[in-house]
């Protein structure tokens, strides 16, 4: 030691958070007393020309003594001096010191020499690997003035680092080789930087507090112990780790009303804090692990009675699947389809209510059972119905009421339902014996034959057609698609289908008036936009060129239609030529 004075490393005022050094200011102002050495060794300086003390120093705040290392190299510091605990980042050199490398050794060695025998050489490679990331905006040694340690020549004895050889200082190279770095050379070890606890302020007399933990770019850190501590209350936890989210929560509880808790939540571990003089005549030190609250946050949680009360309602059209429609349209249903409320009323505050009365806009709630009083968190809930939809946009309304030391609070949810009018889609599928496209006397409609309605079903193209209904025709050869909401639909006959026993493959189509044929579907198709009832969208069809089974009078018919219309005129012709050529 050198005119009683302990000379350490040090450029500025800095702050280890988390897993590092962070600029940054504390909470509160503590002194740290500088009470002794720790391990340590005299290694060679060439700036001052003989040996300094490199190791850590013990630093006791509060009663408690915390190991330390310098980060000054060009200040002094004497036992029984005192420091401020963190400080404010004050000289633009320090801007330009690697911080995190500084960090990592910190992190890394600071706290993990753990060999007897070698702890003091190792206490002093890490204060010169600091040393050296700490000076190095000074720039290589030149012979005189200020310099970053360790890169004097050594090839005369002794240079930076040197105690009775070169071990020290290799060790110390040894360290700062390891340091994590991206292939621009930039060092990649994460260390916290500041805690943020949410909410700031709250009004819940029991609250969910949520501490989030963010590294030195701003992102949130994994793996970070935190602490939480509180002026009065019950926390559920007072210890924790952040997960992938940088995220831990507490939960403070057993509050009366008129009181208030503050609630800290801190980072502790092997990171290290800031020991400062504010004049800035001293080393400057920083511990390897966080004294508390040195990198914290802090909410207030004020406990006063809050009542409230919350109703949600819902509608559904199958007493299953709720919607909360509070927007109109709302629940989309068909005209005089069932339609079902439900009512879920919660107890949203901090206190009990009671004479609870629960209403509806257009219905009466008789058989709803109602919870009275309602408890704090209390639910309850009713349903009701079912009803008849109608026609058109319809709202109705809950309220429901509750009092609090003759004081009544209230909450409204409306419940919205768009009743859409539906349709009947009908006509006949018959034995078009002229082939005029009208059914006209005689021709009988096919029974059994399988219909299709579809929303698209294209004329050129193999597409699938989505199908919204699948029917057949009766007996008279008449089908009917029904509650049907208005809007472009096709009804289709598949000339081939998987029923063996309908009438599909008899049919031979015959090309009229609106029906197309799909070559490729193989089917017949009408196309047609439904804003009404429509009974009349008929299909006309002869037998298959092939040949079917049909009702024998109908085809009896039609071969007497055939002969009537087609043969003996022909007939009739021939007997007159043949008249003439007698003549």
């Amino acid at each position: 030691m050198r005119n009683n004075m302990l000379k350490f490393i040090g450029i500025l005022f800095l702050l280890f958070i988390g897993n590092g050094i962070l600029h940054a200011y504390a909470q509160g102002s503590e002194e740290a007393t500088f009470s002794s050495l720790g391990q340590y060794r005299r290694i060679h300086s060439r700036y001052y020309s003989g040996n300094v003390i490199a190791g850590s120093l013990i630093m006791t705040v509060n009663g408690t003594d915390y190991e330390s290392f310098c980060i000054n190299l060009f200040k002094t510091i004497s036992i029984g001096d005192e420091l401020v605990v963190n400080g404010p980042l004050s000289e633009d050199v320090m801007e330009q010191v690697d911080w995190c490398s500084v960090n990592f050794i910190i992190n890394t060695f600071a706290s993990n020499y753990t060999d007897a025998s070698q702890q003091a050489d190792e206490a002093a490679a890490i204060q010169a690997a600091i040393w050296y990331f700490v000076t190095e905006p000074y720039g290589d040694y030149d012979g005189s003035g200020e310099y970053q340690f360790m890169t004097d020549p050594t090839n005369t004895v002794p240079y930076d680092a040197y105690r009775n050889g070169p071990a020290i200082r290799n060790r110390a190279f040894e360290m700062i080789n390891s340091v994590p770095r991206d292939v621009d050379g930039n060092c990649t070890f994460k260390f916290p930087e500041r805690v943020e606890l949410s909410p700031d302020v709250s009004i819940e007399c029991g609250e969910n507090l949520t501490a989030t933990v963010y590294d030195q770019i701003g992102d949130p850190m994994e793996g970070v112990d935190v602490t939480f501590d509180n002026s009065t209350g019950k926390l559920n936890i007072t210890e924790g780790t952040t997960d992938e989210n940088g995220l831990i929560s507490a939960e403070l509880t057993d509050l009366t009303f008129g009181t208030n808790s503050t609630v800290w939540a801190y980072a502790t571990g092997d990171y290290g804090t800031l020991l400062f003089d504010p004049n800035q005549d001293k080393q400057t030190i920083s511990t390897i692990t966080l004294i508390p609250r040195s990198i914290s946050d802090s909410s207030i949680v004020i406990c006063t009675e809050d009542p409230s009360i919350d109703i949600e309602k819902y509608i559904s059209s199958d007493d299953n699947t709720w919607l909360d429609a509070d927007e109109e349209p709302g629940l989309k249903i068909f005209e005089d389809h069932d339609v079902y409320y439900k009512f879920v009323v919660t107890n949203t505050g901090n206190v009990p209510l009671e004479n609870i009365v629960l209403t509806d806009s257009n219905y009466t709630l008789n058989e709803c059972e109602v919870l009275d009083p309602l408890p704090i968190n209390g639910v309850f809930e009713c349903v009701i119905g079912p009803y008849t939809a109608e026609l058109g946009k319809r709202t109705n309304t809950a309220t429901v009421t509750g009092d609090y030391e003759q004081t009544t609070y209230s909450d409204s949810d409306p419940a919205n339902y768009h009743g859409l009018p539906t349709y009947t889609k009908g006509g006949t599928v018959f034995f078009d014996k002229d082939q005029d496209s009208e059914q006209d006397p005689g021709e009988n409609g096919f029974p059994e034959v399988t219909l299709f309605l579809c929303l698209e079903c294209p004329i050129e193209e193999a597409a699938p057609c989505p199908t919204v209904a699948i029917t057949m025709t009766d007996s008279n050869g008449y089908y009917e698609f029904n509650e049907l909401p208005a809007r472009t639909y096709i009804v289709s006959i598949p000339r081939d289908t998987d029923n063996p026993d309908d009438f599909n493959e008899e049919l031979y189509e015959v090309y009229r008036d609106k029906v197309n044929y799909n070559e490729l579907l193989n089917r017949s198709c009408i196309f047609f936009e439904l804003t009404s009832d429509e009974t009349d969208n008929n299909f006309p069809f002869i037998l298959d060129a092939v040949g079917g089974t049909i009702d024998v009078l109908d085809f009896t018919e039609y071969l007497v239609n055939y002969v009537t219309v087609v043969i003996l005129p022909v007939l009739a012709i021939i007997l007159l030529l043949k008249i003439k050529d007698l003549q």
